[in-house]
């Protein structure tokens, strides 16, 4: 054992390795490729070296390869975090919801593993056969960052697309998020905030605008939605979300995107949460002229 290990500290262009990171990067890969360290093939692999811009800082990533050509079998990150990102990636990796952690050093250095670009929500966006799939997950996701047991939510603060991996595909579609850098705690207690920012999140950037994407989403959320929390306080928090999105329909920008909302909820339905007037909206909205939309939206919200 060591080959592997050796070839990484080969390179004097790594900043932050050291042999127990050396060590520790061979040991995570021979299990994931399920080879034996001594097994000649680990002496075909090459070792490439790449930054990534990160925030504050720059991530220095490990790529392994068998030849130069070919994509990488592995990928890890070594940052140096900022802020509270080590405990919030620790615990995010712990809930199976973001990177894989391997180790946070005394000196803090994170090494974890890097999610290629290719399943990157950019590139790797779900296929209509996915749609319901990916919704669920994108709702056990969001669960997962309910932390009953401590009376905590965990809210990421940087959602955006380059933060949002899709892996697997078909029933066996899975989604990480990275990027905790910014992550904050809250008390159980605002869990009405904490459920419209998360709503706001799905439909703005998450469930481009697939109604099948974004009914799984909430039947999920409805479903799995643990025992302390009531039914009602999701159902509130979605219909305040949705006020929020619409509050004026007047000319320009504001009056377009709050039309494609609206239009976006006629044509999801109703949904499984308990928002009477919205569902009644959604079934009345069917019938209605996209002119027409707005004065049944002020009735509705009235």
């Amino acid at each position: 054992m060591g080959a592997l290990a050796d070839k990484i500290l080969q390179s004097k262009r790594f900043v932050l390795m050291n042999r127990a990171r050396a060590d520790l990067i061979e040991g995570h890969v021979c299990r994931r490729l399920q080879i034996d360290p001594n097994d000649q093939r680990v002496e075909h692999f090459v070792v490439d070296r790449g930054t990534i811009a990160g925030g504050r800082r720059s991530i220095e990533i490990v790529e392994l390869r068998r030849v130069a050509t070919d994509p990488p079998l592995a990928m890890y990150g070594i940052k140096r975090p900022h802020g509270a990102e080590p405990e919030s990636c620790v615990l995010a990796s712990q809930l199976s919801i973001g990177p894989f952690v391997l180790d946070v050093s005394n000196d803090g250095v994170i090494l974890e593993v890097y999610f290629p670009p290719d399943v990157n929500i950019r590139e790797r966006r779900p296929i209509a056969g996915e749609y319901e799939y990916y919704g669920k997950r994108m709702g056990t996701l969001f669960l997962r960052l309910i932390l009953v047991g401590a009376n905590l939510l965990l809210l990421h603060r940087d959602e955006r697309l380059d933060h949002i991996f899709v892996l697997g595909g078909g029933k066996t579609i899975d989604i990480r998020l990275i990027g905790w850098g910014w992550a904050a705690i809250w008390p159980i207690e605002r869990f009405d905030e904490w459920a419209v920012e998360q709503f706001r999140w799905m439909y703005l950037q998450l469930s481009f605008q697939e109604p099948a994407i974004w009914k799984a989403f909430l039947s999920t959320l409805m479903k799995d939605l643990p025992e302390k929390i009531a039914p009602q306080a999701l159902s509130y928090a979605y219909l305040a979300f949705a006020k929020q999105q619409a509050p004026s329909l007047g000319a320009g920008v504001r009056g377009d995107l709050a039309q494609r909302f609206l239009e976006f909820i006629v044509e999801s339905g109703p949904v499984h949460l308990d928002v009477e007037p919205l569902n009644r909206f959604a079934e009345q909205g069917r019938d209605v002229a996209r002119r027409d939309l707005a004065g049944l939206w002020d009735r509705v919200v009235r």
